[in-house]
């Protein structure tokens, strides 16, 4: 997504920036008007350095035409005289109130409408002349006394041309960052001038000429055939301008999208996206990026199936190669030049950045990319600038980021760049620090929550036109001087918490339900000007405000390391140490923090701020905590009806179920809590509980689910004293558990104070406001707020109502009579027929003003629109983040947006509503209340400071949570909107998938290209530019599996280049949660399952969709489908490219079927004592000898939280029975109690003796007690609501090493180490039973399900089953050798597991007695998942769990006895691999001192070969296959009988082991070389040793005759490769060139040339007639251990430690033909069959493949 922008706080001087916290900026007394007052003459630049872009040939510059003189009269702000001052101007036109200043020649190159300053002394002759060199303007910037320069704000409405000249404003951050703005001033002049009549061409033209993503594809494509794909990667921008563009429009001279024939009329919009690129890019990066990277998700497509389509605008995007005219002199170039920045504002969406570094431009290095993108920053804030970079691309720009040494073609162009930069931002150097802040953070943008707006939207007066109403007085809009003043807060109570400081309460809560009022508040508190935070003292602040606001419709809001990186930039900001700081941390290691974000807190806020970086007082910010409350999982039905009755008490749902450790749980904490004021007890918010119904506690909580609640208390806490909080949330959030989870949090630290937005609030003065986008209440803040300390804090009587009934009322309704009087004229089907008023609103009250507004809406609607609207509101219910206008643009439903009930009011959206902002508006509803001579929406409204620019939103999303509730739930909504999220769901799964598919039907670059060159340090090559859009990558299988599409789900999982992109972005836990949530799973979808679970961790570095095809070919069964879908991927890509394919035939010693290990989950850091499935099954608690207990997303193997408090081993875990707490029990003698919403511990159960150590925990039934047992021989039984210990059972005379509950209620059971099993009766405290018979201590005890049977194991290696009712021992299990550690029965009590410490697990039928399966395992614990599909261990000898899958297990014991369905096969490394001359046997040596040998069609083993052997590093068959010779570490030469398999002869003679050994083409000789560094030749037949060859320095590893028998051929670890003649016994040649040891050599069945293999990763072929090398092959990225010819001598293959085997076309020179993927360790052998269409392939992974050739 795109990166955001640095931030200012706006003087109330006017539009200067002002410092902010020590962070050098420019400030001035005088009024912009007083400026521009002194302002003087002006000379163009010319516009080649802006087609250049920063390109370093000046041969480019051309001289500008000749300047034109203008008068221009300024009146000055005392009323004096006007004074006259010569201007210079250009042929266009130039707006009066530019500043000006400096000196600088009137020629040279720059953009046009850029305009450098000139100070007020030269005479007009000096600056026609150039009389001040241009290069000291940077120098007299700061002596002379004038106004600043600035980059001029196009659309000026006093201008009369209100573009190529514009009104010149300071290029001053947006207050996007903070979403903080002054109050606008009045003009506190008056300008006159006169003017040059307009030029004849229109000066805007440029600003709409776009082109449609469709367009831009289609022209892409006309280039690709043009030039060809391999050109035009190696063509810059400017070689393509030169080449075509300029050449194609030559005869009109014209613009290239107004040629005729080139760009069809209607692919020429008005452009949404500005894109900066330099044009030393490369082209094809250029359209792959845009086409690509960025607007993938909002590319142009048909309207969906089913909705009629509509015309809605198309995406288009203004590219300067293709808009501007290329033809110098032409009065159209000048004007396009000129109005570069009217375009940048044209452009609503933003700017996208095409970086390319990989060819070496590094865009922070020019200054006109840095400018603009500071002009779209300035312009549309701070998520206006798109720019995807990977972590070491990102670290280069950052560090590359120097304005002030930016490269520029012309020097007065970067003077002039330079000083507006300084005039908006202060310093060049303040500008570099902001934005290498922001590229180094990416902050999230929070203008939306934190804008102000002076008037309601005319959505009032639309939204009741629409419904055929007429507004009522009291509800028409204002006049754009009208400051709405109906509500006003009081900030006495807050002030007062800020008074306190650090001796008051740590956390200000503003408590309120929905609709009450909260995140109004809290922007309020973040005000500048009026809020209590606001800047006093003459401008120093009493305290540094970050803030985060989350939303439930946005994803990124939710996530701990964005919203830190969020406040860590805000704060950085204001305190010019911590940035300092920040900024000298690693780039590329910043962007690759942890999603968890704990690693980023530590590094971005704790450490600096615990060092003393910080201030006084820092406040931080947070609203909306309970948005962040995970949303009910897919698959999972819906909670009940929003307007059930509400509980009584409006008490947590936990409280109302049977429990008991809810009350335990939910109990505010008393311990350091201030509770200064009472919670909420209104009847608003009493009748808010609606959500509180009876049976929601049958809906349990996600464990931990709301990550920021955990942020703000396990992290943000921790920071200094002087960090304080206020935060903001529903009292019933995380299930009714958030305010007892904020007092514990904060119980050590002064505590939490509450408030609620009633109690905040002024007597109300009507008229009622607008409402603020992302919040709950309607008024206008800015001016709404009283920063007063007296007027009372409590809410007015008539004031505690809902706020957003009162916004839906009159903004949407047009009032409360309005409403009534549509109503009776023709009652909506749904609509409420008498409302109540306005100060008595409840939620009730608000769903049914929604059910008259939709009804209404929709009633009036024909049926097509009606459906449009539906599928609209569908998506947006569906939608994980806000939707790009563009997106819904390109799926057919932007022009729904009008249609809304509601919209810019319920909904946010552009004000153009279906167009996409395509006119360049985009703004907010307050822009058409502004005057101007512009209309509205035209984007030339008056000009104004930047602050006060409208918004640029180009997304829409719904803003209020009650609303998606109420249109999610038909139950409430009705049968006349009938929304289903499903299809919302399904729909954006259609058109994101479409795309994706497209993206991945465009080639990559061609191999060799620029494109494939990698940036320094970084480890990522371009293999292409077309990646899906980071929503796509994100969201898409979410919505592919809640649309219930699983053939499209399942042919996505097959778009490698897909899965690719996702993994690289760590989404690897998110995707498996999303297709574990699929009800019914295809046999695909579970294989890629087990494959992501195991390998999830190895991929998140994944680069291409090749790397994932590789790993999933190693890691897949051969059987599985996921196997053979890839197959036929590959053998589909081979048959496209028009070349044969290669598929696995054999994997000789691989498992066909998955093996029982599912997963590992790594995190503890000693061994893991206890495992534990929670009753819902999606988590697993664990607990270690690390001394914490941790919880696991049972789904994805993420841990999801660590519970640290026990100060030695955790022994035992348990569940209760509701999952909503968690018992944990240690060496440190106390049982922990933990509240699995929060992860708080919310007791300390702890034991009465000294060195006392619980061993186990156990819950009853009902969860009301809970029982351990300890080292000390008791049994205790504790009361889960108070803690208190109830009961203390003695008996056992000996340590309990295990207590369980009956699950049929008031029986407890217990084992120990005085050999005994025990029942006993609680209520009494008796034992009732003493169960005898085990030879051994007793380490545990579980009940069968049925609560009839009791399972025991012991240190006697045995299994007892108990009748319980009898005392009597039903059965013995035997079978383990060693003590049993853990039992634990199956779900449905048929089967038990086992676990002991002999090493294995088992499964047995617990009726019969037998062994089903078994484990080679250690395990102190093993737990049974509730659907009995998965057993968890702990207790290996590293500190992991396993999860093992119980089929499998079972499975393969029937099987295979075990070994997970695998061929029978090597055990250990594969050296050699040889084909018999008929090509019907494969032989194989390896290190486990073995030699098998392989039918070739069925794949068996048929024989192995054995003897007084060692490690085995070669095998090769004589020419008539009757004889296979064998090398190996025991230094002999073994001769082997194919036939009988035995050892015919030995031949000795070698000191050190045969590395290698070769026939001679007649059978008759044998060669063999060795670590002696010699090589003998042995007679075949007698076994003599002929000949030694020496020469070699070092081993020899491999030995090769050439085809006619007269020449051998060896390689050495000296780096040689020698020629022997063998019948002399001579080196005849040696072959230097390889710069480490050769692995391997072969010969050319011609015997011309000779293959050799190296360490030093390359292959060489050599001309052996002449000796010297023809050719080296490179493409390994590892050593080359074996490389072999195929029978026709056209191919070479070879093999190395890359794990690949790459196959080479000797005929063409050694091109690379294909790569076989699927070792997952190096390979040591290839081989050819004889008839050249198998290759076979041995490795260290202990197996062999064998490839066929198809086609």
């Amino acid at each position: 997504m795109g990166c955001t922008a640095s931030v200012a706080t706006r003087s109330t001087h006017g539009n200067k920036v002002v410092p902010d916290s020590g962070i050098v900026r420019r400030n001035s007394s005088r009024s912009d008007a007083e400026s521009t007052a002194e302002c003087v003459a002006k000379v163009p630049l010319s516009a080649v350095s802006y087609l250049g872009l920063c390109t370093s040939k000046s041969d480019q510059a051309a001289s500008s035409p000749k300047p034109r003189l203008k008068v221009m009269r300024v009146r000055s702000k005392s009323g004096a005289d006007d004074k006259e001052q010569q201007t210079i101007e250009k042929t266009s036109v130039e707006d009066p109130d530019l500043t000006m200043q400096g000196n600088e020649s009137p020629k040279g190159s720059r953009k046009d409408s850029l305009e450098a300053p000139q100070p007020s002394g030269p005479s007009t002759s000096d600056l026609i002349t150039g009389g001040s060199s241009s290069k000291d303007l940077l120098a007299n910037a700061d002596t002379q006394k004038v106004a600043l320069p600035t980059i001029p704000l196009p659309g000026a409405a006093d201008s009369p041309t209100a573009g190529a000249g514009a009104t010149a404003m300071p290029l001053s951050p947006h207050p996007a960052s903070t979403g903080l703005s002054g109050s606008n001033e009045a003009a506190a002049e008056e300008t006159a001038m006169e003017q040059l009549p307009p030029p004849a061409s229109d000066p805007l033209a440029v600003t709409r000429l776009g082109i449609t993503l469709s367009g831009l594809r289609k022209l892409y494509d006309a280039l690709r055939d043009r030039f060809g794909p391999q050109r035009l990667w190696s063509m810059s921008t400017e070689e393509l301008a030169r080449a075509w563009v300029a050449e194609t429009t030559a005869g009109q001279r014209c613009r290239l999208l107004e040629a005729a024939g080139i760009v069809d009329a209607c692919d020429v919009a008005p452009p949404v996206y500005f894109i900066s690129h330099s044009w030393q890019n490369r082209a094809a990066l250029l359209f792959e990026s845009v086409l690509g990277h960025y607007l993938l998700g909002s590319g142009d497509a048909s309207a969906d199936a089913g909705i009629t389509a509509r015309k809605d605008g198309l995406t288009a995007v203004w590219i300067d190669l293709l808009a501007v005219n290329q033809h110098e002199g032409t009065e159209e170039r000048r004007l396009d030049l000129a109005a570069v920045q009217d375009v940048v504002r044209a452009c609503s969406g933003g700017t996208i950045a095409i970086t390319d570094l990989a060819a070496g431009v590094n865009p922070a290095s020019r200054a006109w990319i840095l400018y603009e993108w500071a002009t779209a920053l300035a312009t549309h804030g701070l998520d206006a600038l798109h720019i995807q970079l990977d972590p070491y691309e990102r670290s280069s720009i950052i560090r590359g980021l120097d304005i002030r040494q930016a490269s520029c073609n012309n020097i007065a162009d970067k003077a002039m760049i330079q000083a507006a930069i300084a005039a908006s931002y202060g310093s060049p150097e303040a500008f570099n620090t902001q934005l290498r802040l922001q590229l180094l953070l990416q902050p999230l943008s929070y203008r939306e929550d934190l804008r102000r707006r002076a008037a309601p939207p005319p959505a009032a007066a639309a939204s009741s036109h629409r419904l055929g109403m007429s507004l009522p007085p009291s509800a028409v809009p204002p006049s754009p001087t009208t400051r709405v003043t109906s509500t006003c807060w009081d900030f006495s109570p807050v002030s007062s918490w800020l008074d306190a400081g650090e001796q008051g309460s740590r956390v200000l809560c503003l408590l309120g339900g929905s609709g009450e009022g909260k995140s109004t508040l809290c922007a309020a508190l973040c005000d500048p000007e009026v809020g209590p935070l606001r800047a006093v003292d003459g401008g120093s602040g009493r305290v540094v405000c970050a803030h985060h606001f989350v939303r439930f419709g946005d994803r990124r809001r939710q996530e701990p390391l964005r919203i830190i990186k969020s406040l860590a930039y805000q704060l950085a900001e204001r305190l010019p140490l911590l940035s300092n700081y920040v900024l000298q941390l690693d780039a590329a290691e910043v962007a690759q923090l942890p999603t968890d974000g704990s690693a980023a807190f530590e590094e971005l806020m704790l450490k600096p701020l615990s060092a003393g970086l910080g201030t006084a007082q820092v406040v931080i910010i947070i609203d909306g905590l309970d948005e962040a409350d995970p949303p009910t999982p897919l698959g999972q039905a819906p909670p009940p009806p929003l307007l059930l009755p509400p509980s009584p008490r409006r008490l947590p749902a936990p409280l109302l179920s049977s429990d008991a450790a809810a009350a335990l749980l939910l109990s505010p904490s008393a311990r350091g809590s201030r509770v200064h004021l009472p919670p909420p007890t209104s009847p608003s918010t009493a009748q808010n509980g609606a959500l509180a119904v009876a049976g929601a506690a049958a809906v349990s909580l996600p464990v931990c689910g709301n990550k920021v609640v955990q942020l703000l208390a396990k992290q943000l806490r921790s920071l200094p004293t002087f960090v304080r909080f206020v935060v903001s949330t529903d009292p019933g959030a995380m299930g009714g558990h958030v305010r007892a989870a904020l007092d514990r949090a904060f119980a050590d630290c002064s505590g939490v104070s509450y408030m609620t937005p009633q109690q905040l609030r002024c007597r109300p003065r009507p008229p009622l406001p607008a409402m603020t986008d992302n919040d709950d209440c309607s008024f206008d803040t800015a001016a709404a707020v009283s920063p007063g300390r007296g007027g009372g804090g409590a809410a007015a009587a008539g004031n505690s109502g809902v706020l957003l009934y009162h916004t839906v009322m009159n903004e949407c309704l047009g009032g409360v009579a309005a409403a009534a009087a549509a109503a009776t004229a023709k009652p909506p089907p749904a609509a409420k027929p008498v409302l109540p008023p306005l100060a008595a609103a409840t939620v009730a009250d608000l769903h049914a003003a929604y059910s008259q507004l939709f009804s209404a809406g929709i009633s009036r609607l024909g049926k097509s629109d009606q459906e449009a609207v539906r599928a609209l509101l569908e998506v947006l219910l569906a939608a994980q983040e806000p939707l790009p206008v563009t997106l819904l643009a390109a799926m057919g439903l932007a022009g729904a947006l009008r249609l809304l009930p509601g919209y810019r009011v319920l909904i946010a959206g552009p004000i153009s509503g279906g167009d996409g902002d395509s006119d360049g508006d985009g703004g907010d509803a307050d822009e058409d209340y502004h005057g101007g001579a512009g209309r509205p929406g035209d984007g030339l409204n008056t000009a104004r400071s930047v602050f006060s620019s409208p918004e640029r939103r180009h997304t829409v999303r719904i803003l209020h949570k009650s609303l998606a509730d109420w249109l999610a739930d038909p139950r409430v909504s009705g049968p006349l909107l009938a929304t289903s999220p499903a299809r919302g769901h399904a729909r954006l799964a259609h058109y994101l998938f479409t795309q994706v598919v497209a993206a991945a039907s465009y080639s990559a670059p061609p191999p060799g290209s620029v494109s494939q060159l990698q940036l320094p340090n970084s480890p990522r090559a371009a293999a292409t530019c077309r990646t899906p859009s980071p929503y796509a990558l994100t969201y898409l299988v979410r919505h592919l599996v809640a649309g219930g599409d699983r053939e499209s789900l399942d042919a996505l999982l097959q778009h490698y280049g897909f899965l690719a992109a996702v993994l690289s972005r760590g989404l690897g836990h998110s995707l498996l949660r999303d297709m574990l949530s699929l009800p019914g799973p295809t046999p695909l979808v579970c294989d890629m399952l087990r494959w992501l679970a195991e390998q999830q961790a190895v991929l998140v570095g994944t680069l291409t969709g090749e790397d994932v095809l590789g790993n999933l070919l190693q890691h897949c069964p051969v059987g599985s489908v996921a196997f053979q879908a890839a197959q036929q991927h590959i053998l589909a890509e081979a048959a496209a490219a028009g070349r044969p394919g290669w598929r696995l035939r054999h994997g000789l010693g691989l498992p066909r079927n998955w093996p029982a290990l599912r997963g590992m989950l790594e995190g503890h850091s000693r061994v893991v004592m206890a495992v534990t499935w929670s009753p819902d099954g999606r988590t697993l608690a664990t607990g270690s000898g690390d001394a914490t207990v941790r919880l696991w997303e049972a789904a994805s193997g993420e841990c999801i939280a660590t519970l640290e408090g026990h100060i030695s081993d955790v022994q035992a875990v348990a569940w209760s029975p509701s999952g909503g707490a968690l018992a944990s029990g240690g060496n440190d003698g106390n049982v922990k109690l933990w509240d699995m919403a929060t992860g708080d511990c919310v007791a300390t159960l702890m034991l009465s003796q000294p060195g006392e150590e619980v061993r186990s925990v156990a819950w009853s039934c009902d969860g009301r007690a809970l029982a351990s047992g300890s080292n000390m021989g008791e049994v205790r039984v504790w009361d889960a609501a108070s803690g208190e210990c109830v009961l203390a059972l003695e008996g056992h005379v000996d340590a309990v090493l295990s207590v369980a509950w009956s699950p049929r209620g008031g029986i407890l059971a217990s084992g120990g180490e005085d050999e005994t099993v025990r029942l006993w009766h609680p209520a009494s405290g008796q034992c009732t039973s003493t169960m005898l018979g085990h030879a051994g201590c007793v380490r545990k005890v579980a009940w069968n399900p049925d609560g009839r049977t009791l399972a025991s194991g012991s240190d006697d290696a045995t299994i007892r089953l108990w009748d319980t009712s009898s005392g009597d021992c039903t059965s013995t299990l035997e079978g383990h050798s060693w003590p049993v550690t853990c039992v634990c029965w199956s779900p449905d009590g048929r089967d038990l597991v086992s676990g002991s410490t002999d090493q294995t697990i088992r499964i047995w039928d617990a009726g019969t007695g037998v062994c089903l399966g078994g484990l080679e395992e250690f395990s102190y614990s093993v737990s049974w998942s509730p659907d009995g599909r998965t057993l968890a261990s702990g207790g290996s000898i590293d500190p992991s769990v396993r999860l093992w899958d119980v089929a499998a297990t079972i499975g393969a014991a029937e099987e295979t006895g075990g070994s997970g369905g695998a061929q029978q096969g090597h055990s250990d490394i594969v050296n050699s691999v040889a084909w018999t001359p008929d090509g019907k046997t494969l032989a194989s040596g390896s290190d486990d001192r073995t030699i098998r040998l392989w039918d070739a069609t069925t794949g068996e083993c048929t024989s192995t070969l054995e003897g007084p052997l060692d490690r085995v590093f070669a095998v090769a068959w004589s020419p008539d296959g009757r004889t296979l010779a064998s090398g190996s570490r025991d230094m002999g030469v073994r001769l082997w009988n194919a036939k009988s398999g035995g050892c015919t002869s030995v031949f000795k003679g070698h000191l050190d082991t045969v590395y290698s050994v070769a026939w001679g083409p007649d059978g008759t000789a044998l060669a063999s070389g060795s670590g002696d560094k010699t090589i003998r030749l042995w007679n075949a037949t007698s076994g003599q040793c002929m000949a030694t060859l020496e020469g070699h320095q070092d081993t020899v590893w491999s030995v090769a005759w050439s085809p006619d028998g007269k020449t051998l051929a060896s390689g050495s670890i000296d780096a040689t490769v020698r020629l022997w003649d063998s019948e002399a016994a001579r080196c005849t040649a040696k072959m230097d060139g390889h710069s480490s040891e050769v692995r391997s050599v072969a010969w050319c069945p011609d015997g011309t040339t000779l293959a050799s293999g190296s360490i030093d990763m390359t292959i060489r072929l050599w001309d052996t007639s002449r000796g010297n090398c023809a050719a080296v092959l490179r493409g390994h990225c590892g050593c080359v251990f074996s490389v072999a010819f195929s029978p026709d001598g056209r191919t070479l293959a070879s093999g190395g430690r890359d794990k690949n085997v790459r196959l080479w076309d000797v005929s063409t020179g050694g091109e690379l033909i294909t790569v076989l993927q699927g070792h997952p360790d190096d390979v040591n052998s290839v081989a050819w069959s004889p008839d050249g269409r198998s290759l076979a392939s041995g490795s260290d992974d202990e197996t062999i493949r064998v490839y066929v050739r198809e086609g």
